[in-house]
Order: C-alpha cells, then structure tokens, then sequence
C-alpha cells in the first residue's frame, strides 16, 4: 500500500513577515529606479529644448551668452526645482553627449517635444565608437543623473565609455566612480584586472588624464 506524500508545511508567521518585508524592499527600489529615471529624462529634455532653441530659435539672438542666466528666473519663478544657471549648464552637454537616450521618451514626453526636430544633435565631443556604447535605455536604468554629472567630465569618449561600463557592469556608486584610483583605465587597457577599490585611503580621487577642473564644459 502506498503512502500518500506528506502535505508541505504552510508558511509561518516568520515567513509572512520576511515575505512582506521583501515585497516592500523589491517595490521600494523600482520606485526609486523609476524616479531617477523621469528624473534623467526630464533633464535630458530640458537640455534637448535649450539646445534646439541655441540653433533653431527666431528671437536667440536677443540672449546670445546671457541666454541661461536669463532663462533660470523664469523656471524657478514657475516652481521648476532644480533649474538655477547651473543646472541648466549641465543638461545642454548632456544632451549633446548621450543622444541614444531619445530613444526611451515616452509618447508623452515626445508630445512635449514636438516642436522639436529630434534628429542627432551635433555632440560637443567626439562620440564613444557604437561597439563600445550602451542603449538609452541602460544607461537611463543603471546610471542615475549624479553618475552623468561625473562622466560629463570626462572628455576622452574611450575613457568615457570605460567608465559607464565599470558603473553599469560593476555596479559601481557615484562615491565610487569619483574616487576610483587612477590606474584603473590603465589596467583594463592592458589587459590586467582593475585595481581593487581603496575605500577611503584612496590617495587621488580622479583620473588626472580624464577629469577636468571644471565638471562641465560649457
């Protein structure tokens, strides 16, 4: 006669609440994803419409080099959080930099634009070559706007490329992209492992050859 298999044990009260407790971590995390993503594209847009406006605009040159500090007033005064001079200064080069990301603009975002011609824009620098690049919409995923911020300083695009491939492979932090030891670069080059980060003992905390004194150039 055979014995009939024995019911699995239902969950217990532990279980329940680790259960809840993973639940709410995972769907905390893509929120959080998601708001740096809108966050991304927003700037990414602002800086699409500043530059359209910089080639394409009927009154531009009644602004000419006055044209963003002129320009931030009007957002802030409008509630636009995070449009000071400044900020406006860092969206144009984004856009001019990571053109790809157009391709992730939801249809709502597109309206918004539609006065706009989204073709290629002109880069301000030479572009990374296609085999070493990564979508819009990986970048828009992995990388938050603070890690664009930091890779806008880079100005070789191979380097570049390097960089957005260790913080999306890697996983790497902003703490960490700003802080990682100089050889680095160097090492993958050769064909050695990267050095293993430092932590806070680290000595220089940028690529000399890559970064610039200033964060963006205008």
């Amino acid at each position: 006669m055979k014995t009939a298999p024995a019911k699995s044990a239902g969950p217990t009260f532990e279980d329940l609440v680790r259960s809840i407790h993973e639940v709410d971590q995972d769907l905390a995390a893509q929120a959080r994803r998601a708001v740096h993503g809108n966050t991304t594209l927003r700037n990414w847009a602002i800086g699409c419409n500043i530059v359209e406006y910089e080639q394409r605009g009927e009154d531009r040159a009644s602004y000419g080099e006055r044209l963003l500090a002129t320009l931030s007033d009007r957002p802030v005064q409008d509630g636009v959080s995070r449009s000071e001079e400044r900020e406006l200064r860092r969206y144009r080069p984004f856009y001019q930099t990571y053109p790809q990301i157009r391709e992730t603009l939801a249809p709502e975002l597109r309206k918004s634009l539609e006065f706009i011609a989204l073709g290629t824009p002109v880069s301000i620098r030479e572009p990374a070559a296609p085999e070493f690049g990564f979508s819009g919409k990986k970048l828009i995923t992995r990388l938050s706007f603070t890690h664009f911020v930091e890779l806008l300083a880079v100005d070789d695009p191979l380097k570049r490329s390097f960089y957005e491939a260790e913080c999306i492979r890697g996983n790497w932090g902003v703490r960490q992209l700003i802080h990682e030891p100089a050889d680095a670069f160097r090492s993958r080059r050769e064909g050695e492992a990267p050095a293993e980060p430092r932590g806070k003992a680290r000595q220089e905390p940028r690529p000399p050859e890559t970064r610039q004194d200033q964060r963006v150039r205008v």
